[in-house]
């Protein structure tokens, strides 16, 4: 609905010469002919700001914010992980290593994954902690203590820490709220219940 016609509807007349500028408007019209004004320079802005809010009718009260982030980052994921370690499956040539092989199907299994989760990307959420929980803890364990030392440059794992060190976006993306009452509280209150 243009501002014109909310103008024409409220004040029950159409203004001559189109809609007037917002100092004539209030000083023109009744008070709630400038209130309708200012609301609907809001809009886009009100509008906006409700991704930031809970959605319970969609998202099962997960914020639309945190819906499209995951997407997002499932997206990357299926382009960036999957080019990879497909590439790297399919153009390998000889005896594998066990356990660079296991790493590079693990991946490419992982890229697959993620292209369901731009499409239902709460019933995908577990692998976006998964991810969370590995990279910090070889974060921790294994870049940290090299840094600590000062051998972290030039090292194999330097290459791998560099890209371990964006598992902040992917722990923003989550909604934490949404996977404590999802998966702890439920579970707990599941075994609680059953055990009595």
């Amino acid at each position: 609905m243009s501002l014109y016609t909310i103008v024409r509807n409220v004040s029950g007349h159409t203004p001559a010469g189109g809609l007037p500028s917002s100092p004539r408007l209030i000083r023109e019209n009744p008070p709630f002919v400038a209130i309708v004004w200012a609301s609907c320079r809001a809009e886009p802005i009100i509008r906006g700001m409700r991704i930031f809010r809970s959605d319970a009718e969609r998202y099962d009260g997960v914020r639309p914010i945190h819906i499209y982030l995951l997407r997002t980052l499932f997206l990357l994921i299926f382009l960036f992980v999957g080019y990879d370690s497909w590439s790297a499956l399919l153009k390998h040539e000889g005896a594998w290593d066990p356990m660079r092989a296991a790493a590079l199907s693990m991946f490419a299994a992982y890229s697959l994954l993620s292209i369901l989760g731009v499409f239902r990307p709460l019933k995908m959420l577990p692998i976006v902690i998964f991810v969370v929980f590995y990279k910090t803890i070889w974060l921790l364990f294994v870049a940290y203590p090299l840094w600590a030392a000062g051998q972290l440059a030039g090292s194999p794992a330097e290459g791998m820490t560099k890209v371990f060190l964006w598992v902040p976006v992917a722990i923003v993306a989550v909604p934490w709220k949404y996977v404590l009452d999802k998966y702890v509280l439920t579970t707990t209150a599941r075994a609680v219940s059953s055990g009595s």
